[in-house]
This record gives structure tokens, C-alpha cells and sequence, in this order.
């Protein structure tokens, strides 16, 4: 009888230890998120954010080399006990991978595009990784391949891929069917996007003139026939469509150190979306 009231009053003591350590983490959890740094930072956010739509009210941008200057500037400007930087970059430098599947038709050009990519990097299965982002795109349940269905075998949301953590998906799991480590060593980053309208010739990522062979406009002109570059969504600045940037916006107040990305819309002067990352 002793001995079974010592095994439960030690299950007690353990459950109480448990217990109240699960309340501490919780409490110092609360207070992070609720500490003066973490509140001054959504209120000089929501300031910075509403400074810059002031700001570029103002702006017009209506030729490549109104893009070129801004794009080589920067913001700066004080506030109060903080300062804020913010740099600019062409979100148009990439080639948006929603152009692989048009109105159920696959562009062949996004195709030869991608299998240049897989030449660079030795991917084992090609086809493979393809009818994996048409099956992602295309909004039936149907399978191009076998498996090629990523929703019918774990969590996942078919349909236009709108980030890149959503493709990221797309990239384990072609790795845990086929086990091709060559997969993680391609720069996706530098070569696909999600947001864009088209792509600014004039600005192309490095990663992407790289496998193209080229330095710019006028050797993609050259080497490339009007009908690839067209069907790849690459043109010239076109101030009739939406042209997105980057905003990387950096403030400091006292010692704290915070950062986030806005995507603006220049075109017509709007924000698109707002990125932040914030490690507790």
C-alpha cells in the first residue's frame, strides 16, 4: 500500500513539474510578444508603411530608365528615435513558373526553358519533376505521372503556386520519390517567381542570363528567335503593365535591429504585399 502511494505521489510531483514548466514557456512566450520592442515595431511598421504610399503617390514611373535610377537609389529618412533605410529591387527579374500551364496548354518554351535548367544541373528525372508542377498547376486530380499528384499522397493545395515556400513543397517531394540530390542544387530563387506580369529583359536575374548565355537585351535578341523570348514572358518595359519592386526596408531603433519587404506596384501606385519575418 505504501509502496503505491509513493508511485502515485511521485506521478503527482512529475505532472506538477510538467505542468508548471509548460505555464513558464507560455509566460515567457506572452512576454516576448508583448514587450515595448515587439509593440514599438508594429507601430513603426504600420508608420514606414504608410510614409512610403505617401511618398510614392508622387512618383511616376513611366520609362526603363526612370526603373534603372530608382533602382539604383535608396530612401532614408528619420523619425523620431529611429531611421529607415530602404532599397530597392526588380521583382521582374525572374521568370514567373505559372507560364508552364496557360488555359490547360503547356508552354513548350517554358519547357525547353526549364530543360536548359536540368542540362546545368544534371536532374535525373526530368519528366518527373515537370508533371509535377503541371499537376500542382492544373486544378484536376488527375495524375500525369505516377505520384505526380502531390495532393493525393500528403497536404498539399493544388492550383496557381503562389510563393515560394509552396513550391519549396513541390522540390522535397521530388526529392523523397526520387532521391535526387541534384534537385537542391538549382537556384530556384534566381530563376522563377510567382508575382509578376512579365519579366524585364533589362533585368534579368544572373542565374538566369547565365543559362541563357547572355549579357542583357540586345543578346537575347540576337541568339533567341521573337517567339521564345515572347513565350518565356520576357519584354522590355512596358508602362501599360504592372511593374512590381522590391522595397527592403531596414530601421534601427536604439539597439533593435528590424526588416521587411513590401512588393509595390509602380504602375498603379499600390502595395501588393508585405513580408515580414519576425524570430521570437
Amino acid at each position: 500500500m505504501n509502496l503505491k502511494k509513493a508511485i502515485a505521489l511521485l506521478l503527482t510531483l512529475s505532472f506538477l513539474i510538467i505542468s508548471f514548466s509548460i505555464i513558464g514557456s507560455i509566460f515567457l512566450l506572452y512576454k516576448k510578444l508583448t514587450n515595448n520592442s515587439f509593440e514599438y515595431s508594429i507601430a513603426e511598421d504600420s508608420f514606414i508603411i504608410q510614409s512610403i504610399q505617401k511618398k510614392f503617390k508622387t512618383v511616376n514611373i513611366n520609362s526603363s530608365e526612370a526603373i534603372n535610377q530608382l533602382l539604383l537609389s535608396n530612401f532614408y529618412f528619420k523619425h523620431n528615435n529611429f531611421k529607415v533605410v530602404i532599397l530597392f529591387k526588380s521583382a521582374q527579374d525572374k521568370i514567373n513558373i505559372n507560364n508552364l500551364l496557360y488555359d490547360d496548354k503547356v508552354n513548350q518554351t517554358m519547357l525547353d526553358f526549364i530543360d536548359l535548367i536540368f542540362d546545368k544541373y544534371r536532374i535525373e528525372d526530368r519528366e518527373f519533376f515537370i508533371d509535377l508542377i503541371l499537376d500542382t498547376i492544373d486544378k484536376d486530380k488527375e495524375e500525369r505521372n505516377d505520384k505526380s499528384e502531390i495532393s493525393l499522397y500528403e497536404p498539399f493545395v493544388n492550383g496557381y503556386i503562389y510563393n515560394y515556400k509552396q513550391f519549396q513543397k513541390i522540390i522535397d517531394y521530388y526529392y523523397k520519390v526520387t532521391q535526387d540530390k541534384n534537385i537542391y542544387k538549382i537556384p530556384f530563387k534566381d530563376i522563377f517567381s510567382f508575382d509578376n506580369s512579365y519579366t524585364d529583359c533589362n533585368h534579368l536575374s544572373f542565374v538566369i542570363k547565365n543559362i541563357l548565355g547572355i549579357q542583357g537585351c540586345n543578346d537575347l535578341k540576337s541568339l533567341y528567335d521573337k517567339k521564345f523570348i515572347e513565350n518565356l514572358g520576357i519584354i522590355p518595359f512596358n508602362k501599360e503593365r504592372p511593374y512590381y519592386i522590391w522595397m527592403n526596408v531596414h530601421y534601427k531603433r536604439y539597439n533593435n535591429q528590424f526588416n521587411f519587404k513590401i512588393l509595390y506596384d509602380i504602375t498603379n501606385k499600390r502595395i501588393v504585399k508585405i513580408e515580414k519575418h519576425i524570430i521570437y
